[in-house]
């Protein structure tokens, strides 16, 4: 509106409803098979989200308040998957994507979203970012990936980044050595 009130929670599904209607119908009929899966939702679960949300969901970011929070409420991630599921093309993946989905208190609270909505048949991947640092317990993530695996959900590493302390020899190596051993983790 224009006196920037939000508008209602009717109003808001309609939104994302046409939003994901129009993105996916067009680029499924302009580039049929180009797109293989749709990151749906990104970074909804917040350890210090809503504790009355069975996954903590996100009620804030750096900029302020999150408005699909506000105004959908917390099943405005299965709203928007629900959405995507109507329009996907068959065999293209919906994924949830979230940052520090590693850390083992958050890892409970995505891997409980996951299992939501693939009870529903509304998700197919989840997506990993691994924004990592050459302290960071590399068996904390062997174990989310093991954890998630249980759930039969495509896993992906969206972004992957780990770190160095300095620009030394000894932190590079060290650095290396990180990005071996994570990816010996994720291939087991």
């Amino acid at each position: 509106k224009a006196d920037g009130a939000y508008v209602s929670r009717e109003t808001m599904l309609v939104r994302l409803d046409s939003y994901i209607k129009q993105m996916l119908t067009y680029c499924q009929e302009n580039y049929p098979g180009a797109v293989y899966c749709w990151d749906v939702v990104n970074e909804a679960v917040d350890e210090a989200g809503d504790p009355d949300s069975f996954y903590l969901c996100r009620t804030k970011s750096d900029e302020g308040p999150n408005p699909w929070y506000t105004v959908v409420g917390d099943d405005y991630v299965e709203q928007a998957f629900r959405s995507a599921r109507k329009y996907a093309a068959d065999g293209v993946a919906l994924v949830y994507n979230d940052y520090n989905s590693w850390d083992s208190t958050k890892m409970f609270y995505i891997y409980e979203l996951m299992e939501y909505l693939k009870e529903r048949g509304l998700v197919d991947a989840l997506g990993m970012q691994c924004n990592l640092s050459v302290d960071t317990d590399l068996l904390d993530v062997y174990n989310s990936v093991v954890k998630y695996a249980e759930l039969g959900l495509e896993l992906q590493v969206t972004e992957l980044n780990i770190v160095a302390k300095d620009t030394s020899p000894e932190s590079y190596e060290k650095q290396a050595a990180c990005y071996k051993k994570f990816m010996q983790y994720v291939l087991s």
